[in-house]
């Protein structure tokens, strides 16, 4: 993928203060015995803190690769990724996920309520709560399961919840971590077109909160979506994956579905978008 010099990592000079999630010259290379494939080379960006930041990219570019280091699963072949400054050998407490598939990121047989409560089975997660007894996570998981519309369904099972709702709860285990950093792998692909849209505001009011912002790092195959949910787009190249485009979404705070949609300057950044993939 070529990009004119012109609009390629067109960034203003970074924000002070420690980024919430930096990666520094990344790289991944799987190898076998007949044979090494370079998937990510060379890959810097930082996210500030309570900025979004979508990553776009053709399939299999690499981008899943990318996610999976970022979250601590996997380590690079070269470079590093630091969240607040720190460099991460693990999953941070501080982070959490959305993932593709929120049918198998949920267990059948739990209640809403304690698939909440799932991050908090795993002892490094009990250690960040180590006086809260099980009820009164239960009572702050319902609480959030509010927040997200789900009050009446706390004790349900995820069988009888339709495909929006299943996502609302994962939105609500991720609020319940208590984290600074929301990473979400394709969340809303799997979702209606309405309730695509829905989810969509629910996640930009999630990130915003006034009093608990969120950073969250957002990758997806749709231009609309990456714009929309964004105050940042990098776009990535074709395997090896390095940022050829990096740009601010010059759009207000404040957005809505069919208004922000049809501003001149999403359009704009929308059509910039489109040619670089074209002409990958």
């Amino acid at each position: 993928m070529t990009v004119s010099s012109a609009t390629a990592l067109r960034v203003p000079p970074p924000s002070s203060g420690t980024p919430v999630l930096e990666l520094v010259g990344v790289g991944k290379t799987y190898s076998s015995a007949t044979k090494s494939v370079d998937v990510l080379r060379d890959v810097s960006l930082s996210v500030a803190r309570g900025q979004t930041v979508a990553i776009l990219g053709p399939s299999g570019c690499g981008k899943s690769t990318l996610l999976r280091i970022l979250a601590g699963l996997i380590p690079p072949t070269s470079g590093e990724v630091r969240v607040h400054g720190d460099v991460i050998r693990e999953t941070p407490l501080d982070m959490a996920m959305l993932p593709q598939d929120y049918s198998q990121a949920l267990l059948p047989w739990r209640s809403v309520t304690d698939n909440v409560l799932v991050p908090y089975d795993a002892t490094r997660r009990r250690r960040t709560r180590p006086k809260s007894s099980r009820a009164e996570l239960r009572e702050e998981a319902c609480r959030f399961l509010a927040r997200v519309g789900l009050a009446d369904f706390a004790d349900a099972r995820p069988v009888e919840l339709s495909g929006g709702m299943r996502q609302r709860v994962l939105i609500a285990r991720a609020l319940m971590t208590r984290a600074s950093l929301l990473l979400m792998d394709e969340p809303f692909s799997a979702l209606d077109a309405v309730t695509r849209l829905a989810s969509q505001d629910l996640v930009r009011e999630v990130l915003r909160n006034a009093d608990s912002p969120m950073s969250g790092l957002l990758v997806t195959h749709d231009v609309d979506e990456a714009i929309y949910m964004s105050d940042r787009v990098v776009l990535l190249s074709t395997r090896p994956a390095r940022p050829v485009l990096d740009v601010f979404v010059d759009l207000p705070p404040e957005r809505d579905q069919i208004t922000t949609r049809a501003d001149a300057r999403f359009l704009a950044l929308r059509a910039e978008l489109l040619d670089a993939i074209r002409k990958g």
